[in-house]
This record gives C-alpha cells, sequence and structure tokens, in this order.
C-alpha cells in the first residue's frame, strides 16, 4: 500500500450506519435588497447614511442605506469589479475595466476627474496625504493627486497587477502577477526593496503591517496550495531588501 506523510490508508476504517435527513425552516430577514443591475463583487462604502458600490453593469449606485432607495448612479464605460470606493472629502474615488480612475461628488454623482491608464482595474485603492496609489493590470503602481487627478508618479512591474497596496510610514507595498512584493519610497516611487515569492501575488484587502513584519493576506499562491504555511517578509528600517523571516501558522 502506498504511503503518504507516514501513515497507510489502511490505517483508516469507515463505516455508515443509518441516518435521517429531515427538513427545516429557513428564515431569512431583510430591511431592503436591490434587484437592478450585475454582480456586485466588492465591499460596499457607507457614508453619511449612503452605501455605494460598482457593479458588473458598468455602474456606481448610490443607494439610501435605510431604504434602498436610489440616490444617483454614474456610469462607466465597463464593469467596476474587485474595486471597492473610498472616500476622499465628500467624494469616491473607485477603478473600472474601462481602464479609468474615477472621482465622483459623493452627493450629486457628478463626475470630478478621471485619470486613463491602460489596462484594467481590478483592485481597491489606497489614499495616504492626499495621494491616491492604486495597481493596473497594465503593469503600474499608479499615485495620483487626489485633488485634481493628476500624476505624481508610476512605477513598472513585469506583469500585470491586481493587488490593494498598502501604505505604512514612507513606504507603499503592493504585489504582482511577476511574484514580487514591491516596497516603494511612496513620495517618489523609487525602489527599496523587492522580494520573490513562489507564485504570483494577488491580494484584494491591504497587507497587515504589525512589529515591522509584513503579512500577506490572500495571496494567490496561498491558494493554490492550500497546505503551506503563510510566509511574512521584514520590513527593515535601514532600506535593506526585505527578506523571509518565518512562517506564521496556516489555517486548516
Amino acid at each position: 500500500m502506498e504511503k503518504a506523510k507516514g501513515f497507510s490508508f489502511e490505517d483508516f476504517s469507515i463505516e455508515i450506519g443509518d441516518f435521517e435527513v429531515t427538513k427545516k425552516k429557513n428564515y431569512h430577514y431583510s430591511f431592503w435588497h436591490c434587484t437592478e443591475g450585475g454582480s456586485i463583487d466588492q465591499r460596499p462604502l457607507i457614508y453619511k447614511g449612503v452605501i455605494y458600490f460598482g457593479s458588473f453593469n458598468h455602474n456606481l449606485y448610490a443607494l439610501n442605506a435605510q431604504t434602498g432607495k436610489e440616490i444617483w448612479k454614474f456610469k462607466a464605460q465597463d464593469r467596476i469589479g474587485l474595486c471597492s470606493p473610498i472616500l476622499y472629502r465628500n467624494s469616491v474615488i473607485i477603478g473600472s475595466y474601462d481602464h479609468n480612475v474615477y472621482r465622483i461628488d459623493a452627493d450629486t454623482g457628478k463626475l470630478i476627474w478621471k485619470f486613463p491608464t491602460f489596462g484594467e482595474i481590478a483592485s481597491s485603492g489606497a489614499i495616504h496625504n492626499g495621494i491616491c496609489y492604486f495597481t493596473c493590470r497594465d503593469q503600474f503602481l499608479y499615485a495620483i493627486k487626489c485633488n485634481n487627478g493628476s500624476l505624481v508618479w508610476k512605477y513598472k512591474t513585469f506583469e500585470p497587477n491586481v493587488s490593494v497596496p498598502t501604505v505604512h510610514g514612507e513606504k507603499v507595498f503592493f504585489g504582482s502577477s511577476d511574484r514580487n512584493l514591491y516596497c516603494l519610497n511612496n513620495r517618489n516611487g523609487n525602489l527599496i526593496w523587492k522580494f520573490q515569492a513562489e507564485e504570483e501575488i494577488v491580494n484584494v484587502t491591504p497587507f497587515i503591517v504589525h512589529k515591522n513584519a509584513k503579512f500577506p493576506v490572500r495571496c494567490r499562491y496561498k491558494c493554490r496550495q492550500k497546505n503551506l504555511a503563510l510566509p511574512y517578509w521584514r520590513v527593515w528600517n535601514d532600506q535593506r531588501a526585505g527578506s523571509l523571516q518565518k512562517y506564521a501558522s496556516s489555517a486548516n
């Protein structure tokens, strides 16, 4: 008998006895629901009693959070997917598969500015000190001014990027499909260090920074190799390259 990990399949025995299937009543409580639109695959934003979210039907919606009544909707040129709206000074910033980042007035739904890229935007951005950082499938990480949408700097990787940036101190961190975790100076976009992982890094939530160490969250290589522990990287204060420090426990 072939053995795996020190045990034999002969060590297991299974007995199936009688069982009974019973039907239970399910209770579903809902204050309201919205049936218009396409799929929704991002976290909504709630601000001043209004809920904001994008949809695969190309629309960004603003609904009354108590009643579900539509206040306004803004139509992009392609679907809004995996990119959650973020708040900046009574406005909403969100990216779309139409290659644009939009800033929309939170009260009226009117366009304030849009920033064009050369690829789909399929991850949320991060705002720090008036700068919005976001990744794009055109292989760039962009830093743009929140007030007018002008470019501050951009950094090119070797593959498309679907990663929520994390800003910590004067650094911005993000992962890429090129299997690298990047650490850049958030003021000028200069590379501080990069660390190569075993698989592409795709995170839909920001990284966790704890005691000067970096924990990737929901990286794609973790999903593909479910039995592996989740590694984390040290964030060096002296700006040397990040190194693999040790393994954190993986969930069963």
